[in-house]
């Protein structure tokens, strides 16, 4: 739905460290943020574990300025696809995210609000894709079977994940792919 873009805050808290670009970059996605964006851990704890592994030399608020980088645009063409999927689908958002990248998203993608029915937000749910339990929990909150529901993602890994539970996916980079993964499942907008 967004474009993300962690290499460039990977590249921006580098330069506000001793350490080289490989080691900061592991940052992203370790396990220091996945506890985050499970909701295990806060955002000001998330702050001060990088301060002291990373010798960060910034402030809060320059983190989260930085932080900020990895959430990008909305990709071209999406605006209009959702709201023309929403005339005749239900319109659910699954994501892996922390409540400061969800605040920005609302904020650059404001038809998040008009046009999905519910967002399962991973910091909220406590469970992070591709975990196997958050396309059931999905599945059982919203008391549908896998057959009816398609999930679109840009990480193979979580799209292989949402298979083995039998939703039908689509592996999407671009609207374009979208497109076609709908066309080929037959679904009309």
């Amino acid at each position: 739905m967004v474009n993300i873009h962690p290499d460039l805050a990977m590249q921006k808290l580098t330069k506000a460290t001793p350490l080289p670009e490989e080691k900061v970059s592991s940052f992203f996605l370790s396990e220091a943020h996945i506890q985050l964006m499970c909701g295990k851990i806060s955002f000001r704890e998330f702050f001060d574990y990088f301060k002291e592994a990373y010798s960060f030399s910034k402030s809060f608020q320059d983190f989260l300025e930085i932080w900020e980088y990895i959430i990008g645009e909305p990709k071209q063409g999406i605006e209009l696809l959702i709201q023309s999927l929403a005339k005749s689908h239900t319109i659910i958002l699954c994501s892996n995210t922390d409540p400061e990248h969800w605040r920005i998203c609302r904020e650059r993608c404001r038809f998040i609000d008009p046009y999905f029915t519910k967002c399962f937000l991973s910091f909220e749910m406590g469970l992070v894709k591709p975990g196997l339990k958050i396309y059931q929990f999905l599945l059982d909150d919203l008391s549908t079977n896998a057959n009816n529901a398609v999930f679109i993602d840009d990480s193979l890994e979580n799209i292989e994940a949402a298979a083995k539970v039998g939703l039908h996916t689509i592996h999407a980079i671009s609207y374009d792919d979208i497109q076609q993964g709908l066309d080929k499942l037959d679904i009309r907008y």
